[in-house]
């Protein structure tokens, strides 16, 4: 098939899906402006859609200081509209300080860790783009139905990515496959690294299990045929992290099915599987001298050293050791001077693929508990919140738990404009929702009648 035939046909396609989405959801049309910002930070800058061409090379030539204007603009636009539509809902919710004391607290401590970072003015920059995630979430989750409208920004994003990524890495390899030197090609779709694609494709998939058997004995067929892409690309990326992710948020719904919701029977079947997990593995290192951790390593393709990141860990740990307390500020280490460590690690690691050392590095101690704060109001928040029945809560609930283990080997934590720190987002941030005001009556001209 010609590629302009087949980018013609994809284009249609995700015109169809959209459409119908549009009918069967009951959400406002200011949903549009979240799902353009987390589509951008689940793909590739919006830059690089304007000026698509050789994406190793423009990684390379990236100023990290100066930042990008376009790139900027197209934020600074989203986040003007995204607070319009809040002003028109101001009288229809809060951000309770006492729900959301743990992000409160983060965010206050992340802009006063600008004050010590040694680049200002950048570190300020990204923590105004932390808080256009805060606004693009409280979008989605002021909705009359926030339950529909997570369901459906997210749905939305597989719907133009996943196609999308497909018909880039069959078609258009120049935009969809980075080629390195002494390497195998490297699939990236619409996104920017292999890594970020497989991650997008785990969500997604499981977001797509999830309606699936939400809707069953009738599931959506587009929603299985967008399920088969994103598994298709996600065989192609081969990425282990988001293999393990994505059984591991199935694990999830499936305990959540067993226990139907009960947090407590939940808690108990999870540190059972804990349990069963050390038990087998002390019978392996006893019965074969082999441990069920190696076993796992090997099945991933991994060493023990998690591909080279234990040893940066330990570089990392060391230098943030310098300044415990506050770290280098918000989004302030990976901007120093890595002569020195990138000397020890030649694959010249851009952050410590590990969300919480980032997280220690940038902010210290006192923002590590603090993250842990967070962290731990989030999972009790969803895990007790969970539905009966196959309600967005139990996929939030996996989402979360598959956000925490992502971040033992990446980094996502805190990270603006990061699809899964949006995500987790969603999870965390509490809405108090306000009771509408009474309608003035309207006489017979159609105007409001003086009281």
């Amino acid at each position: 098939m010609p590629p302009i035939v087949a980018l013609v046909a994809c284009l249609a396609f995700i015109g169809y899906v959209l459409r119908k989405d549009v009918k069967e959801a009951d959400v406002s049309s200011g949903l549009w402006v979240p799902f353009v910002w987390i589509a951008v930070s689940a793909s590739r800058p919006f830059s690089s859609w304007l000026h698509p061409g050789n994406l190793e090379a423009r990684t390379q030539n990236f100023n990290y200081l100066e930042g990008n204007p376009t790139e900027r603009v197209f934020l600074i636009v989203l986040i003007v509209a995204g607070l319009a539509v809040l002003y028109r809902r101001r009288r229809r919710f809060s951000l309770p300080f006492r729900g959301n004391v743990a992000m409160y607290l983060f965010y206050i401590f992340a802009l006063l860790s600008v004050g010590w970072a040694d680049y200002q003015g950048v570190s300020i920059k990204r923590w105004i783009r932390g808080i256009g995630d805060i606004i693009m979430v409280l979008v989605v989750l002021t909705e009359d139905d926030e339950k529909e409208a997570i369901e459906r920004v997210l749905r939305r994003t597989a719907i133009v990515l996943i196609p999308l990524s497909v018909i880039f890495v069959k078609y258009f390899r120049h935009y969809g496959v980075v080629f390195l030197r002494g390497s195998s090609p490297m699939w990236v779709g619409v996104s920017t690294h292999k890594n970020n694609l497989a991650l997008l494709c785990a969500f997604s998939a499981l977001l797509l299990i999830w309606r699936i058997l939400k809707k069953w004995p009738r599931p959506d067929l587009f929603d299985a045929l967008l399920l088969l892409m994103a598994l298709y690309l996600l065989q192609g990326t081969s990425s282990a992290t988001s293999y393990i992710v994505v059984l591991l948020g199935i694990a999830v719904l499936t305990l959540e099915a067993m226990t139907r919701g009960n947090p407590k029977r939940l808690n108990g079947m999870i540190v059972g599987c804990l349990l069963l997990l050390l038990v087998f593995n002390g019978l392996m290192v006893s019965a074969s001298a082999v441990s069920a951790s190696n076993l796992l390593f090997k099945a991933v393709g991994r060493n023990r050293t998690f591909t080279d990141r234990v040893p940066l860990w330990q570089d990392l740990i060391k230098i943030g050791g310098r300044n415990p307390v506050g770290g280098a500020g918000f989004g302030g280490f990976w901007l120093g001077s890595l002569t020195g460590l990138w000397a020890r690690h030649t694959w010249r690691p851009t952050n410590g693929h590990n969300g919480y050392v980032d997280v220690f590095l940038d902010l210290g101690v006192v923002g590590l508990v603090i993250m842990g704060f967070l962290i731990v109001r989030t999972y009790v928040k969803a895990r007790d919140s969970i539905e009966d029945e196959w309600g967005i809560r139990r996929l939030l609930l996996a989402f979360v738990v598959m956000i925490l283990v992502h971040n033992i080997t990446e980094s996502s934590l805190a990270m603006p404009t990061n699809y899964l720190w949006l995500l987790f987002l969603m999870a965390a941030i509490t809405v108090a929702r306000k009771a509408r005001p009474p309608e003035k009556p309207e006489n017979a001209m159609g105007v409001e009648s003086l009281p």
